[in-house]
């Protein structure tokens, strides 16, 4: 039984019929005006040891949300007492700093504690012999972009260009060589076929096109190139196992030859339009990844003008106007680039917008298959590892010359469990543990573990470790 009116400071317990308790009733307290519950909870019970929690009242020094600075707190309350705990985030373009363990603050006494810290994310300047280095910058702040150009009469190997993120530059700076080899034969891509112009040897810079055999599909770059005696990046191609039935209709159209109800990915069916009605792309409807991919027939489709703004190769092309279907070359700076006439509208439109460095390879994420240029407006996706966490946005853009903020991949792994005192663990010489693994504790002679004796790795963190009772 339990003492009916338990006394303590600065509260009260709330009148009660109850002239004895026993084990398992409930009955509520209240504080005085200035006091809180120690713990929050108003609510005692009746234990065979008394009543759990002790009933205890306090003034509490309660903090407010703390300012921002180059961090932000993810939450909604203003009042906060004294243990309350807030994580907090740095703001884009700045990390937290490196003797920091945690990103938590607590509420003290005597405030927060600690203090945030978040320091702006720099790169080192990168070093390029027997080249130069555009802009010329004392620091590389957070997404800033180099440019590289190596001096006469040597060779860039490598990216033109390179960006900041908080894991340093990706991709990383080039070399200038004076003497680059050049690539003696064919790369061989299993289920690949590689067209292009055929030769005994490919010089540095020539770019050859991989295309996959049907039923297989290509992952990577389809655009390859010899880098200093190898291609790169050299693409896979893995089989597809989805298929697609016969082709369905076709507006203002119709389908020739189909003979099978099955087809492959990368088989095609020749496509044609009625009369007065013009086809809009390729006259074939091609299966890809077990959906069929098919074209337009439009009446009296309209022809495209010449853009401004576009130097369209090669400059001798005169023609203010361009037919359906027709293509155009134009160039953006070194780089040349194709569009199409498709009803009025050039496909993709033929505007020079500031070309991105290749994606960053993150750390602890599955690497990502290149193509051989990235637009404004092109997107990236990104995976971790196993047993990596992912923070941040699956998904990131080239925005004029600009990857947006990359996200990172988080290790979930635990390091060796802490000893505990009269405690032993066996865990041979393993220092990494796995989410999910569990350790098993057991006391030193004399000693009784509490009731929990197994732990877990969860979250970079282990759950509530046991204690040895002598």
């Amino acid at each position: 039984m339990c003492d009916p009116t338990p006394r303590f400071y600065h509260g009260h317990i709330i009148f009660n019929y109850w002239n004895t308790y026993i084990e398992g009733n409930n009955v509520t307290f209240v504080c005085d005006m200035g006091y809180s519950p120690a713990n929050q909870q108003s609510s005692i019970t009746c234990t065979k040891k008394g009543w759990s929690p002790a009933p205890r009242c306090i003034r509490p020094e309660t903090c407010l949300k703390p300012p921002e600075g180059d961090f932000i707190f993810n939450t909604t309350k203003s009042v906060f007492f004294p243990g309350d705990k807030l994580h907090y985030e740095c703001k884009e373009g700045f990390e937290i700093t490196k003797n920091t363990i945690d990103d938590t603050v607590a509420c003290t006494e005597k405030g927060w504690e600690p203090t945030p810290s978040c320091v702006a994310i720099v790169c080192n300047i990168p070093f390029l012999e027997s080249g130069t280095i555009e802009p010329r910058e004392d620091i590389f702040q957070h997404k800033m972009v180099a440019h590289f150009k190596c001096n006469e009469e040597f060779t860039r190997v490598g990216s033109e260009s390179a960006q900041c993120y908080h894991f340093g530059w990706s991709p990383q700076p080039p070399i200038c060589k004076e003497n680059v080899k050049p690539c003696p034969a064919l790369p061989i891509i299993s289920h690949g076929i590689v067209t292009g112009e055929p030769k005994a040897v490919f010089q540095h810079g020539d770019r050859l096109e991989v295309q996959c055999e049907i039923s297989f599909a290509l992952y990577g770059s389809k655009i390859i190139e010899c880098v200093d005696g190898e291609w790169a990046p050299l693409p896979s191609c893995k089989e597809e196992v989805k298929t697609c039935g016969r082709p369905s209709a076709i507006k203002n159209g119709y389908f020739v030859n189909v003979k099978s109800s099955i087809y492959r990915h990368g088989d095609t069916v020749e496509c044609r339009c009625l009369q007065r009605y013009s086809i809009i792309g390729t006259n074939l409807a091609k299966c890809l990844h077990g959906q069929w991919e098919v074209p337009s027939c439009l009446v009296n489709p309209r022809s495209c003008t010449r853009p401004q703004y576009a130097v369209f190769q090669p400059t001798v092309q005169t023609s203010k106007q361009f037919k359906i279907n027709q293509f155009a070359k134009y160039r953006c700076g070194s780089n040349l680039h194709q569009t199409k006439c498709v009803n009025g509208l050039w496909l993709p439109e033929p505007r020079c917008k500031g070309i991105c460095p290749s994606p960053p390879q993150l750390p602890n994420a599955i690497n990502i298959a290149e193509m051989r240029i990235y637009k404004s407006g092109d997107e990236v996706s990104f995976k971790c590892q196993e047993h990596f966490l992912l923070r941040g946005p699956q998904k990131i853009k080239c925005e004029n010359g600009t990857w947006q903020t990359p996200p990172r991949c988080l290790d979930l792994r635990c390091k060796s469990p802490p000893e505990i005192d009269n405690g032993i663990i066996d865990i041979g010489n393993r220092t990494i543990f796995l989410p999910g693994e569990t350790v098993e504790y057991r006391c030193s002679s004399g000693f009784e573990i509490s009731q929990l004796k197994t732990v877990r790795c969860e979250n970079l963190k282990w759950s509530e470790l046991p204690v040895c009772k002598g």
